[in-house]
């Protein structure tokens, strides 16, 4: 018990039960690591102050019979307050040391950091969602998986490779620009961009959010694909600037009227008439999209369409 209990990645405090009051009395490195605190900061103190359940209140006044119930089958979540206050979303797993049947009450309390895949179930709750990924600090892909049946590729083949290589060249900038956004801003960020994978294009629709480790830094980020459009090189932008449109719920007219454009040009580059309009025209209407024109036409160069 010693071993796992020093070795494992898993953060575990060990908590007695035996008086009324629940008080700490050791914790693994693991632990001090994800959380911030050190052992001299809690040793004797009352978990309930970091642990409580996401209804408010505290899980521990339940110690055995958490320590009695299957974690998988019934997982119980609950938030931690690190020590610079950010909060995790947790999955509690309470285990029992020695006999049940002894006045000793000692318990092993292991906490499953599932803040990422909390939030990513958040937002396949509200929009129907086509596949989830974790990303490390670096971008590279830990953690990947597919809500649309039957999966078409094998998802262990994407654990540890860069997210930026199933990007196109032309949006990679565009995906870091909308990264490094949502770890700035701690908020959800939107993103469309076109995504490659076996010689095959989809125009994908994205969420970003990035999360942080107890002191602030970035730690992690994820994305949720909300939708993924095979792609013809000759509908490239037109699908893309359809689908924009439709996510931000902004009509033709009144594209044309934020950007004074004339409805006929917006009618024609939204069809494909026009495959890659002057650069002028991108812009202005690129940020009505909340996007850069590159995400949309890909890269300009300069002196393109005369401006």
């Amino acid at each position: 018990m010693y071993d796992v209990f020093t070795f494992s990645p898993d953060s575990i405090l060990i908590v007695d039960a035996s008086m009324d009051l629940i008080r700490i009395t050791d914790m693994n490195d693991a632990f001090c690591e994800w959380s911030g605190y050190r052992k001299d900061n809690l040793l004797g103190t009352n978990p309930s102050q970091l642990i409580e359940t996401e209804q408010g209140g505290s899980p521990l006044d339940r110690l055995e019979k958490l320590s009695q119930s299957i974690s998988t089958a019934s997982p119980f979540y609950c938030k931690f307050r690190s020590r610079n206050g950010i909060v995790f979303d947790i999955r509690l797993e309470v285990l029992r040391i020695g006999q049940s049947d002894t006045p000793l009450k000692r318990y092993a309390i292991v906490l499953h950091d599932v803040t990422e895949q909390r939030w990513i179930d958040s937002i396949i709750r509200e929009e129907k969602a086509v596949g989830a990924a974790i990303l490390t600090r670096e971008h590279a892909i830990q953690w990947v998986n597919s809500y649309v049946t039957p999966v078409r590729y094998e998802q262990s083949t994407f654990i540890n490779q860069p997210f930026q290589q199933y990007v196109s060249m032309n949006d990679r900038r565009h995906v870091k620009r909308s990264l490094d956004y949502a770890s700035a801003n701690r908020t959800p960020q939107p993103c469309s961009f076109s995504l490659i994978h076996d010689d095959e294009a989809y125009l994908a629709r994205a969420i970003f959010m990035s999360f942080q480790r107890w002191n602030g830094s970035v730690r992690s980020h994820a994305v949720v694909m909300l939708q993924m459009e095979p792609l013809h090189t000759d509908v490239d932008s037109s699908a893309k600037l359809r689908l924009l449109m439709t996510a931000k719920n902004i009509s033709v007219t009144e594209l044309a009227r934020s950007t004074h454009i004339s409805l006929t040009t917006i009618s024609k580059i939204r069809n494909g008439k026009i495959k890659k309009p002057k650069r002028m025209t991108a812009e202005l209407i690129a940020s009505q999209l909340g996007v850069v024109p590159e995400a949309i036409w890909g890269a300009y160069h300069v002196g393109y369409g005369g401006f």
